[in-house]
Parts: structure tokens; C-alpha cells; sequence
């Protein structure tokens, strides 16, 4: 993401190989923010006719496990 303060960690490198829309050259937006992480995977969700609720995680998302029916 330019000018991103985070460029300049040393673990920051430009992917090989960033997810696509089919039949497209120009990879999916860097999402920058859950709510646009959120968007961008219900798109490739979409896209590729995948049809299942995902929940990107964001602060306070708590989970029921079913083996334990614990919730964390």
C-alpha cells in the first residue's frame, strides 16, 4: 500500500502471485480495514461461485466451537 509506514519493515515484499477476478489481469484492492477485508472476500467468495458465509475476525468476534460447545 503506498505510503504505508509499515513499507518500510523489513518483511514487506510485493506478491508473487496476488489473488485475481477470473479472467482478469488486475488483482483485488488491498483491503485496509475490516470492513474492506470483509468486502473483498465475499467478492472472490462470489467470483468463484463459493457459497458459504465467511466472517473476516475483527475485535470482539467470539466463535462457538462445536466440539466443546465452548464460545471463545
Amino acid at each position: 500500500v503506498p505510503e504505508d509506514p509499515a513499507n518500510n519493515m523489513l518483511k514487506k515484499y510485493q506478491p508473487l502471485d496476488p489473488i485475481k477476478p477470473p479472467g482478469s489481469d488486475t488483482p483485488y484492492p488491498i483491503p485496509l480495514n475490516q470492513e474492506q477485508w470483509q468486502e473483498t472476500v465475499n467478492l472472490i467468495l462470489r467470483d468463484r461461485g463459493i457459497h458459504r458465509k465467511v466472517t473476516v475476525a475483527r475485535d470482539g468476534l467470539r466463535v462457538l466451537l462445536e466440539s466443546g460447545k465452548e464460545t471463545i
